[in-house]
């Protein structure tokens, strides 16, 4: 593939919308039917212990009894508490792995091939620890910093030069269709994927602005801009309909986001100190925040109109916009 001085360079390789099954089911019949069975002389709980009345006789507790019987007829796998969990190394080497990044039982990470000596992308199936590793992503040059969702990895690529953004629809795992995200001039780095939407920060206009694509079809990749003011806007992150970064546009780094829905920038915080590595689930988001002179996390939980989950934009230019 010819590098150009083009944003939005595709290839054509199709990528497919479904997403793997899980290799295991857990029913939740037994539990509910033994609950039920148990619970049958009208239980009252008060705070976190379970009392129970039996032919008007005076109440006794059965917290211990009930926690022991549903330890019996739980699943193996959600009974954590009382048999210790087991730590694996994912895929063994003498490499240097770093970076991870997981999504169900998908786990990638980005790992310094020393016999080539360059960075590959690695994929696994954690949920197959004898024989985890699905694929390498891996060409001339570095490809690093991965996410995933679902059936869809990201990753920076330095195949070209300087570094890309390019994605990889991992449903069909013995030839993996990858594509080109944002195959363009300077540096397009740390990118993050949920859903059809891809962020990441990039410096084609001389300094560090956020972009976004929807990658529905790699045929149409859609980009558009998030943040382009002329501070620094760096390491985004993006879950459902929002999209965070930190932002240096007061002399500090501030925490900000963007709704895909609405179309509206928000600012999330406003301390003189630095608050930076935002990361979002939901309508909640974490950073490291400097203000009492040592580096702790925050979060927010945010509502509101800034976050609110409209199918249509809002009318009209709001004060949060930004």
């Amino acid at each position: 593939m010819m590098k150009c001085n083009s944003r939005n360079t595709k290839s054509k390789i199709p990528l497919l919308s479904c997403r793997a099954q899980p290799r295991h089911l857990v029913s939740h019949g037994r539990i509910a039917e033994f609950a039920a069975g148990f619970l049958r002389f009208a239980p009252t709980c008060v705070g976190t212990s379970v009392e129970m009345t039996a032919s008007g006789e005076g109440k006794f507790s059965i917290s211990s009894l009930a926690l022991l019987a549903l330890l019996i007829v739980l699943p193996p796998s959600l009974c954590r508490a009382v048999e210790p969990w087991q730590e694996f190394a994912v895929w063994p080497t003498t490499d240097d792995q770093e970076m991870p990044a997981i999504h169900g039982d998908i786990a990638v990470w980005q790992q310094f091939v020393a016999e080539f000596g360059d960075y590959d992308v690695y994929v696994a199936d954690i949920d197959e620890p004898d024989d985890a590793l699905l694929f390498v992503l891996g060409e001339a040059g570095d490809q690093m910093n991965p996410d995933v969702y679902e059936n869809v990895v990201v990753w920076q690529d330095s195949y070209f030069g300087d570094p890309d953004i390019l994605a990889a629809d991992i449903w069909r795992k013995i030839k993996p269709a990858d594509f080109g995200v944002l195959l363009g001039e300077h540096e397009q780095t740390n990118p993050a994927v949920s859903g059809d939407v891809v962020v990441w920060q990039d410096n084609f206009s001389g300094d560090w602005d956020i972009y976004a694509a929807r990658i529905s079809d790699p045929n149409n990749v859609i980009e558009f801009p998030i943040a382009t003011g002329k501070a620094s806007q760096t390491r985004p992150a993006v879950d459902g309909n929002l999209i965070v970064w930190q932002d240096d546009r007061a002399g500090n780094w501030d925490i900000f986001g963007y709704n895909l829905t609405t179309g509206r920038r928000f600012r999330i915080t406003d301390n003189p100190a630095d608050q930076t590595n935002p990361a979002v689930s939901g309508n909640t988001v974490v950073w490291q925040d400097n203000r009492e002179g040592n580096s702790q996390i925050y979060a927010v939980v945010l509502n509101g109109p800034p976050v609110a989950y409209c199918r249509t934009r809002l009318p009209g230019v709001l004060a949060y916009n930004v």
